[in-house]
């Protein structure tokens, strides 16, 4: 009876890991895709907030092998990786000789709105109070 308790939850913890595995996956997919960053917002202390709307709004491209890149009109193309683990989107930029600011590298609070006819990608930086808008 002991081992038969043991064999039951070894196969619902591997299970477990496999739905973690699909739902990881698939949040991937909603991330991949070309996307403009259209907002960011800085949160003040006092609980105000400062959204500040592009003119000339960069593109974000997520790729299917976890790279991607920033290109900003008249600035160049800004290198990163990306990994996702649930509702969670870690940045971290290639190191080269160019640096870039407009996403930070970090972990990110992921909220995605698949409102019709635009695909709205949330990006909250508890740390340092921060929220990019991307729309797609």
């Amino acid at each position: 009876m002991r081992n038969l308790l043991i064999v039951v939850f070894f196969c619902c913890m591997a299970l477990s890991c496999q739905q973690a595995e699909l739902i990881n996956e698939s949040r991937a997919a909603d991330v991949i895709g070309k996307w403009r960053i259209y907002e960011t917002v800085n949160f003040q202390d006092n609980d105000d907030s400062v959204a500040v709307k592009c003119n000339t709004c960069p593109e974000v491209e997520f790729s299917k092998n976890h790279s991607g890149f920033i290109k900003k009109a008249g600035q160049g193309v800004f290198y990163f990786k990306w990994q996702t683990d649930n509702d969670r989107l870690t940045i971290s930029h290639e190191n080269n000789s160019k640096t870039d600011s407009t996403i930070e590298d970090g972990d990110y609070q992921l909220t995605l709105f698949n409102g019709m006819p635009i695909k709205e990608l949330q990006l909250l930086d508890t740390t340092k109070n921060l929220k990019y808008v991307l729309s797609k």
